[in-house]
């Protein structure tokens, strides 16, 4: 198994080329970035997101990066002396996730 950022070709080691990744010796080969993320140097063991996308710590890194949300749709409150309530739609889109 080869190191982070690289893979075997034959009897060598190679680095992931651009727009690649491998994030772990146990990956026998390095993979394409998953969709709204890149990779803009050789030998990269993860892909960075594009402008205004993300991805949660906890996504592993084969996940695709998303938008945040849009706002919740048709918000209703309601004010009392003791108490706020809210209520909302879904918004219309949620990001890709």
């Amino acid at each position: 198994y080869q190191q982070k950022g690289y893979q075997q070709k034959g009897d060598t080691c190679e680095p992931c080329g651009r727009g690649f990744y491998k994030s772990s010796s146990q990956d026998l080969q390095c993979s394409r970035c998953p969709t709204h993320s890149f990779s803009d140097k050789e030998g990269s063991s993860r892909c960075e997101c594009e402008d205004g996308y993300y991805r949660a710590p906890s996504d592993p890194p084969y996940v695709a990066c998303t938008r945040p949300p849009s706002a919740p749709q048709n918000l209703i409150f309601n004010i009392n002396q003791t108490t706020v309530s809210l209520e909302w739609s879904p918004p219309a889109d949620n990001g890709g996730r």
